[in-house]
């Protein structure tokens, strides 16, 4: 199952997800959609968090920002970079 979140407040990023970005980049995707699938539930390898895949999606997000590492690799999305129910 596919879920739309939005991408959360940089304050509430993980300094795992914030580290080597350009901040006034990423503060450009803050509140926009990402799609995550459900089922992938899985851990952040920079936060322990909770994370989950995300869709194609978030390469569109990530050339917004110019930057190939938002998000773990393979398209991972942590907890703290999402604004979730």
């Amino acid at each position: 199952m596919i879920a739309k979140v939005r991408i959360a407040p940089l304050e509430h990023w993980c300094e795992g997800a914030l580290a080597g970005q350009d901040i006034e980049n990423c503060k450009r995707i803050v509140g926009q959609l990402l799609e995550i699938e459900t089922t992938s539930l899985t851990g952040s390898y920079w936060c322990q968090g909770k994370a989950w895949n995300a869709t194609d999606y978030i390469e569109k997000l990530r050339e917004q920002i110019g930057s190939s590492n938002i998000g773990d690799p393979g398209r991972l999305a942590c907890e703290h970079m999402l604004e979730m129910d």
